[in-house]
Parts: structure tokens; C-alpha cells; sequence
């Protein structure tokens, strides 16, 4: 069975062999994990140099353009633009976009995250947290809060999707690359592990066995 996509995992799930090709030529063969990882790494020196180009001028993308983004902003929590994040800081995505006058009506937002590996590991979505657009004017910003953003340190590539009464109207694939940098997500100084995706809020405490004794005790007397 040959097996033709581009998206890095269900290739990675489904196959063991992979044929990287490039405008007809092959660029690379091999085992799965490893060419996935090629083609990756290339996709981010080409997303890197796609981000000399605005994205009002972009043309690798597809839609029927009734909304289109044009620009995309990383801003720390005081409204600094920032080239790169730290694990565990508050981030805002601000989408720039521009569409057709008096027609953008249930518009709905994606943004997703992808790993070297190819793996989509992270989407931000306005129609999960129920924050579809009804109606958007022509042009404007849309804001994206993430606090305390759960990557982990790595590099990932950023890709965006519109869609307007359902249809695709704008998606670019290479938007931008994220750089997540060294962190101190826990507040305690202990080093993350380099191959985690995510960090989350997690507590621990101790329940004494004595006063698990004594819940035991009282729920079998008011048996």
C-alpha cells in the first residue's frame, strides 16, 4: 500500500519506510522517524525565510479569501512584541487580518503548534473555547491570550486557519516559527528535560494514613 500526505502523524503511525519528494526528485529515503525529522528541519529553515515576507504578501496558502491574515505578532503580557517565549509566560498571538467588506459572519480561528517531528501538538481554537466570531468588520487585529504557555523549550512551526460560514478562507501552512526558550515554569529551578512537549500546573500533598483510618472508622459506625 502506498500511503501519500502531508501530515507528519498519521505517516509517522502508519508507516515504516518513507519517500520524501521534492518537485518530482527524490530528496530523501529511508526509515520513517528519520526523514520525517529531515523534511522538518527543512520546513523550518524555509519557514525562517518565508518570515522576511509579510503575510498580507504571502502566496503559499489557500482559501477563497474572503478573510485573510496579514500579519502575526508574538506580545508578551505588557504588549511587547518578543522574538521568543519562555515556558510558563503569558503569551498573546495578535493576528492581524483583512476580508470583504460586510461579509465576514461566523468566523472561526485556529491556531496550531508542530514539532520537529512533524506531530501537530497544540491547537488554539476559538470554536473549543466558544469564541467563533459572528460577524468581524472588514479589517482589525484578533487577539489570542495563552497564560502560562505549556511548551516545553523547543522550536516549533506556527500555522493559522480562517474559516467563514464554514468554507476555508485563509490557511498558511509556515506562518512563523516559535522559539520556547529556557524556563522556570515550576518556580523552583529544576531543569525541564529537553524531550517533553508540555508543562502543566500540577500539586502534590500527603493524606496521613491516620486520618484515613479515622474516615474508614466513621463511615463503618454510621453503617
Amino acid at each position: 500500500m502506498l500511503f501519500v500526505s502531508h501530515h507528519m502523524e498519521s505517516i509517522l503511525a502508519l508507516c515504516s519506510r518513507v519517500i520524501w519528494l521534492q518537485y518530482g526528485n527524490i530528496r530523501a529515503e529511508g526509515p520513517t522517524e528519520q526523514v520525517v525529522r529531515s523534511y522538518m528541519a527543512n520546513s523550518l529553515l524555509e519557514s525562517q525565510s518565508r518570515q522576511q515576507i509579510s503575510l498580507r504578501d504571502r502566496t503559499d496558502r489557500d482559501g477563497n479569501g474572503q478573510f485573510r491574515f496579514t500579519d502575526l505578532q508574538l506580545q508578551n503580557e505588557a504588549g511587547e512584541v518578543v522574538p521568543a517565549v519562555m515556558s510558563g509566560d503569558t503569551l498573546n498571538f495578535v493576528l492581524g487580518y483583512e476580508g470583504e467588506p460586510n461579509s465576514l459572519h461566523n468566523v472561526s480561528i485556529r491556531i496550531w503548534f508542530i514539532d520537529d517531528a512533524g506531530r501537530e501538538i497544540l491547537y488554539f481554537w476559538t470554536e473549543y473555547t466558544g469564541d467563533d466570531f459572528e460577524t468581524l468588520p472588514p479589517s482589525g487585529e484578533i487577539i489570542c491570550r495563552a497564560p502560562r504557555f505549556p511548551l516545553a523549550p523547543g522550536r516549533y512551526t506556527i500555522a493559522l486557519r480562517a474559516t467563514v460560514s464554514g468554507l476555508r478562507a485563509d490557511l498558511i501552512q509556515n506562518a512563523a516559527v516559535l522559539e520556547v526558550t529556557g524556563n522556570n515554569f515550576y518556580g523552583t529551578g529544576v531543569k525541564v528535560p529537553g524531550h517533553l512537549s508540555f508543562l502543566a500546573d500540577h500539586s502534590w500533598r500527603l493524606k496521613e494514613k491516620s486520618n484515613l483510618s479515622e474516615t474508614v472508622s466513621s463511615s463503618l459506625k454510621n453503617d
